[in-house]
């Protein structure tokens, strides 16, 4: 008995609401395409006038864009589905096939023969955890640092014995030659 993998729908939607979206497309397709022969029209600024008729080119662009893609990524996103679909059969077919293999004698006494050899899983407890998200890190005895009084000792030996720059014997820093143009 094995779980198949679901394949991907297209849309969840109806039937008739399917089709209907697709008809929408169609018709706004076929719409913005004639909308652009109706633009060629030299005498167009005449009959509609020229305020509607520059508005109408400037949106075309627009609209033709939105009709194509309305229609455009229905059909590529049929496609994706497709091959995603034709995987998920694959892999549906593959695990009915090894259930089918599993079922038999053999099989089935090498899978217990394996069990016996799997590592035993040991069960993690609080008092064996190296790292707990439930304290902060400093709140935690095995992450803290038992010389770090020490280690703040040395710094502080490093630091007094570092030496002073001495008055009147600090380096020179040469004098720009004024002679010399740049």
């Amino acid at each position: 008995a094995i779980l198949p993998e679901e394949e991907i729908p297209f849309s969840l939607a109806p039937g008739g609401k399917k089709v209907l979206a697709g008809a929408l497309g169609i018709v706004n397709l076929v719409g913005a395409l004639y909308l652009g022969v109706l633009l060629r029209d030299p005498y167009l600024i005449y009959k509609v006038g020229p305020g509607f008729a520059f508005a109408i080119k400037g949106l075309f662009p627009y609209l033709l864009t939105y009709a194509v893609g309305f229609n455009a990524i229905p059909f590529f996103r049929n496609l994706a589905n497709r091959a995603k679909n034709a995987d998920i059969e694959a892999r549906n077919y593959f695990r009915t096939l090894w259930a089918s293999q599993q079922s038999k004698a053999g099989v089935q006494r090498k899978i217990k023969e394996a069990r016996r050899y799997r590592p035993q899983s040991r069960k993690l407890t609080q008092d064996k955890a190296i790292y707990s998200t439930a304290k902060d890190l400093d709140e935690q005895e095995r992450f803290r640092n038992p010389d770090k009084e020490k280690m703040k000792a040395f710094d502080q030996q490093l630091i007094d014995k570092q030496p002073q720059p001495q008055p009147g014997r600090g380096a020179r820093v040469p004098e720009k030659r004024r002679d010399r143009t740049y």
